[in-house]
């Protein structure tokens, strides 16, 4: 069993690097706890493998271009492309400091030895992590994210929580009871929260539908064309399965690479406007940027090429509802 946990503590962080701290966390507590003689070298060796080497080829692939060009991309991603995952001013909320005062509660009535000392150090990773973004606003540090030890933390603390009112409940006494109902009803409540997000979830992708021009493009594609649609149409790629010039959706993760991204994004959005508006197409944007990238289309939806402008050649090849698609003749510019 303790093989088995050790090798699920250090999964994580051969899947996804940002999990690499925590797998380091919970692999190395378990390899220097009490019980760490009954794990053979072989099995250490494995995991510590698997925390170090995926990260070791990470730095070689993503070798930063020049510190300068590395801080800003990762200033890029970090606080414009998924601030909701890298900037604490946009999660550090009430439900936050909740979750912080259960984990406190769960740490202090797990058992003393290998959980609790585990929970702790990823609650100080989490915390002095959080400080120090919050302070200096360190993009790298961001992007790692020390509060993603959250994913353990709160589910650990809470059924930590719900065992020791479970071990509350084994009497008579109407108190006894009263925990075991409590905890009962804790149980159900999370159970509902859980079931009707999920639901939630599976119908918002069950109802999002397919849009009309996908069989157009899916029958009409030939490779070398590049389709220009709004920065913000996130699903065009997956639906599609068409070369799309920019999504916001996408991005490189090499630093020079984040900032073309950045580059494509707003240009992009010279020509379509804000997300969510319904203006016309900027021609003048849209001929600047056909001038520096081999754009073949252009996807309208809910909108229209405004009348008396000079845009660059477009010839309509489809038109269906909202969506219009039309074919940029390049030899004209």
């Amino acid at each position: 069993f303790r093989t088995f946990a050790l090798g699920a503590a250090a999964v994580p962080a051969a899947i996804h690097g940002g999990y690499a701290m925590l797998s380091l966390i919970v692999a190395g507590s378990m390899m220097l706890s009490d019980g760490a003689s009954r794990l053979n070298l072989s099995t250490k060796l494995v995991a510590i493998a698997l925390i170090i080497v995926p990260q070791v080829d990470l730095a070689l692939r993503f070798v930063p271009t020049d510190y300068a060009t590395f801080r800003e991309a990762a200033g890029i991603l970090a606080f414009e492309r998924i601030p909701q995952h890298s900037d604490p001013a946009r999660w550090l909320r009430g439900e936050a400091y909740a979750k912080l005062g259960l984990v406190i509660v769960g740490i202090w009535l797990a058992p003393r030895g290998l959980l609790r000392n585990t929970l702790a150090a990823l609650l100080v990773w989490a915390v002095a992590g959080t400080l120090v973004v919050i302070s200096t606003g360190a993009a790298g540090l961001a992007l790692v994210a020390p509060w993603r030890a959250s994913i353990i933390l709160v589910p650990v603390s809470t059924l930590v929580i719900l065992a020791r009112l479970g071990e509350l409940s084994f009497g008579s006494s109407p108190f006894r009871r009263g925990m075991a109902v409590a905890g009962a009803v804790v149980i159900l409540l999370a159970l509902f929260v859980a079931g009707k997000e999920a639901v939630a979830k599976f119908k918002s992708y069950r109802d999002q539908g397919v849009p009309e021009y996908v069989e157009f493009l899916q029958r009409n594609y030939r490779p070398g064309d590049v389709y220009l649609t709004d920065p913000f149409n996130q699903k065009f790629w997956l639906d599609a399965l068409s070369a799309q010039f920019v999504s916001w959706k996408t991005h490189p993760y090499l630093d020079r690479e984040v900032l073309e991204w950045r580059r494509r994004v707003l240009l992009a959005r010279e020509v379509f406007g804000d997300q969510g508006g319904k203006e016309p197409l900027n021609c003048a944007a849209l001929g600047r940027l056909v001038r520096l990238y081999p754009v073949t289309h252009v996807l309208l939806e809910n909108r229209d090429i405004p009348a008396g402008e000079t845009c660059p050649p477009l010839e309509m090849v489809f038109s269906a509802g909202q969506a219009k698609i039309f074919r940029l003749d390049r030899m004209s510019l």
